[in-house]
């Protein structure tokens, strides 16, 4: 059960509804008896174009350095709010929006039964383990059985509609888009819909409403273009070609079968890479789309399917955890949400009730990572591949200051790796244009990045010059985002491969904090410096313009040792940047305690605007950063949680629950596993996590971070790596004191497989994948042990034996 979603009622909202996806074509299936709704997503759906990143107002090359040399200069004199207002003068327009593409309703209707006779014993499902929907329910006394995938190995949505015993079946399916619809050819036996996308969404000044443009102009928006024809169902009927009637409309067809009808569908659009202009129109991607379909069209769906799952679980089935089912049998029985409510309701809550809970919740990151990221163009973004609104909450972009780098948390530690290669496109991208950023707004060598991007790897300030440098003004994304990379080389995942990948965007990034650091009072500074997306009080009043956060050198510290690893790494130790920078880190100030014990959050340490805010930048560099602390700055991040509190937003609970497990706090995993699992609605408001019916993470509203997150955070608590020692069970909460996984991985390159009973490890398998000598602690008890790669090695507290 703990792969496995269902429900018996068809989804009335979208936070019911169920995903699927292939890392580029997604789809939420509302399982609706007789009127199936199913809405389609394109990776590659987005607003705007590259001209999107350098369209006016725009700040001049002199104004950007009058103004932020005068910010630097009311920094030192302690005039904030001239900072302030100084800051805002470089802000650009803003990042562009990620847009759901087409609406795919299906009337199915059984002929020889009526319209009348309403459906009974419905039943919804999303299978992890194959990445399918079906949706079963009875019509009188037959059974129809919907099955529903979505296929990365031939790129198309794939449908069959079964019916027990055999009888005629019509299927009307109809296509829609919230989106500028433009004349498309119709193409016999073929529904079509072809799209333009806006050329700008950018909110109006003032306002939190947004101004939505067209332009017709070749090379400012994406077209798009959706396609579906019948399938073969079965092997058995593959020489058969149902019968198709000619709608009026191109953009919907309808199929006559006996038992069984099948239709596969595909998108394209005329994206052309991150940070390329589109090329093609609407036909281009039309005809993109047909030669997809036309590549499988005499494939029976059951051999689809075979494929599909096929590829799926090469990549799913590395990885699994046990965590026990319900104690209470009857409960097998009910849907995961109404169990949630059930457990939630009683002492103990969910990890005492339903801990099959937190496996399925694991796995479902896992799933989500894979069907928004693997084999994909361009990353998860705020909403992972999935999105119903032309004006989404956040746009549904990439937010660079925690959110689209905890997507990845467990793309290393859950064995997912490849899931990360287009993050690692994204910051190709972003070096190229963050260049001419660093260029024309700070006069600097390198690259730089702010606190959103898009598919056109937007990489400027935002805010229109109105909004408050709290969150608009950070130039801080490139080195957070870099850390996926060196941690893909750390954990021995294609290392040399992509150590030569990372090398130059390390040094271009490193090369523009050379030049933006500055000396105040003898240390290295970082001015105007922010925590996102924080205030701090000063005499005069509330800011977030300052001087040196802990956050800003915490990266860029972490940034100059990754460019000195790498250069010992390919010989290039005598470079200039990397000589420079690694006399920079030395003299950079660590992280330090100041008052309540707490972290110093700015170097001044002026008071906090607001106790418990939800991020925690200046915790960084203890998660999911790798600075060795000692027992002062342990106890200094300890004490900031307990300040911060508890309860929050989804993403900041997985944050929360990461930084926890890596302090060794079982039972503040605990706390926090609670908050997770809570029951949300789609009214719900202010910064409360918890999981919407179809276990998205709510912000609220929706946001997959929470979900992705779980996965890196969980894994935190089960296995550390990141110090000298491989630490089994560091963080295991007491409740779920009896389980197993498989399939971690550890640094550096290990897979790790842990069985535990009441607390206490039992048995501990690994694998290397390269030749190394490691420690291994459980508990206290440590031993240590040379691995051989593809070998395994079995230990157990009471000594460790080599396996035959």
């Amino acid at each position: 059960m703990s792969h496995l979603l269902w429900s018996r009622e068809h989804a009335r909202t979208w936070t019911e509804a169920l995903p699927l996806g292939n890392g580029s074509l997604g789809a939420m299936v509302f399982g609706r008896p007789g009127q199936e709704l199913i809405q389609i997503n394109h990776e590659t759906a987005w607003s705007g174009s590259p001209a999107s990143n350098t369209r006016e107002p725009r700040v001049s090359a002199p104004a950007a350095a009058e103004a932020l040399g005068d910010a630097r200069r009311a920094l030192r004199a302690g005039d904030f709010a001239e900072a302030e207002q100084r800051l805002k003068t470089v802000q650009h327009r803003f990042a562009q929006t990620y847009l759901p593409l087409a609406d795919l309703r299906l009337d199915i209707q059984l002929p020889a039964i009526g319209a009348h006779i309403p459906a009974v014993e419905v039943r919804r499902e999303l299978d992890l383990r194959s990445a399918s929907h079906t949706l079963t329910y009875q019509l009188h006394e037959a059974t129809v059985r919907i099955r529903t995938f979505v296929s990365r190995p031939d790129q198309v949505l794939a449908i069959c509609v079964d019916c027990d015993p055999a009888q005629p079946l019509r299927v009307r399916a109809g296509l829609a888009s919230q989106l500028r619809t433009v004349a498309a050819p119709a193409a016999s036996g073929h529904a079509e819909l072809c799209v333009a996308m806006p050329s700008d969404i950018c909110r109006h000044p003032g306002t939190r409403e947004s101004v939505i443009e067209y332009d017709e102009r070749a090379g400012h928006s994406l077209r798009g273009a959706v396609v579906m024809r019948p399938l073969p169902p079965h092997a058995d009927r593959a020489g058969q070609q149902p019968h198709v009637d000619a709608d009026r409309s191109a953009d919907s067809i309808t199929v006559d079968g006996l038992g069984s009808i099948a239709l596969i569908l595909a998108a394209s659009t005329t994206f052309a890479g991150i940070g390329v202009p589109p090329t093609g129109d609407e036909d281009d991607a039309a005809q993109q789309a047909r030669a997809t379909l036309a590549a499988v069209a005499t494939t029976p769906f059951d051999e689809l399917s075979r494929r599909h799952v096929a590829d799926h679980r090469l990549i799913y089935d590395r990885t699994e955890i046990d965590l026990g089912g319900s104690l209470h049998h009857t409960e097998v029985g009910t849907p995961p949400h109404e169990r949630l409510l059930d457990a939630g309701a009683r002492p103990g809550g969910v990890l005492e009730h339903a801990p099959d809970l937190v496996s399925l919740l694991f796995h479902y990151g896992r799933y989500l990572l894979i069907t928004s990221s693997h084999g994909a163009r361009l990353p998860a973004n705020l909403q992972g591949l999935w999105n119903a609104q032309l004006l989404p909450p956040w746009s549904s972009k990439y937010t660079t200051n925690i959110n689209l780098e905890m997507n990845y948390w467990g793309a290393e530690t859950a064995n997912l790796a490849e899931c990360s290669e287009p993050l690692f496109d994204l910051l190709e991208a972003l070096s190229r244009t963050g260049s001419q950023v660093a260029r024309d707004l700070y006069q600097a060598r390198g690259w730089v990045a702010h606190h959103n991007t898009d598919a056109w790897a937007y990489a400027q300030p935002e805010g229109l010059g109105l909004h408050p440098p709290r969150w608009s003004f950070w130039p801080m994304a490139g080195p957070w985002l870099l850390r996926h990379m060196i941690e893909r080389i750390e954990f021995g995942t294609d290392a040399d491969a992509v150590a030569r990948r990372a090398w130059p965007l390390v040094r271009s990034a490193a090369e523009f904090y050379l030049d933006w650091v500055e000396e105040v009072d003898g240390q290295i500074a970082t001015l105007p410096s922010t925590s996102p997306e924080n205030d701090f009080l000063a005499a005069d009043g509330q800011y977030s313009a300052g001087i040196s956060s802990t956050m800003d050198l915490s990266l860029i510290a972490e940034l100059f040792r990754s460019l000195d690893l790498l250069a010992r790494r390919l010989g290039e130790c005598s470079d200039p940047v990397v000589e420079t920078a690694r006399e920079i880190a030395d003299r950079i100030p660590g992280p330090s305690v100041g008052v309540g014990g707490m972290i110093k959050e700015w170097a001044d340490d002026p008071p906090q605007a607001s106790q418990g805010h939800r991020h925690l930048s200046h915790l960084y560099f203890a998660f999911p950063g790798r600075t060795p602390t000692d027992s002062e700055l342990r106890s200094g991040v300890s004490a900031s949680l307990d300040d911060r509190g508890d309860d929050s937003t989804g993403w900041s609970l997985m944050w929360k629950m990461a930084l926890r497990a890596r302090l060794g706090q079982p039972e503040k995993v605990e706390d926090l596993l609670e908050l997770v699992f809570r029951p949300a609605g789609d009214t719900e408001t202010g910064e409360r996590g918890g999981l919407y019916p179809n276990f998205f993470a709510a912000h609220p509203p929706f946001q997959i971070d929470g979900n992705l997150g779980f996965v890196g955070a969980l894994t935190e608590a089960l296995l550390h790596s990141h110090g000298e020692t491989i630490v089994l069970l560091p963080s295991l909460p007491l409740r779920l004191h009896t389980g197993s996984v498989r399939g971690l991985v550890a640094r550096p390159g290990v897979e790790v497989d842990l069985d535990w009973a009441y607390g206490r490890l039992q048995r501990a398998r690994l694998l290397a994948r390269q030749d190394c000598d490691i420690v291994i602690e459980h508990d206290g008890d440590q031993v240590d042990c040379s691995l051989r790669a593809g070998t395994p090695w079995t230990w157990r507290p009471d000594g460790a034996v080599r396996s035959l």
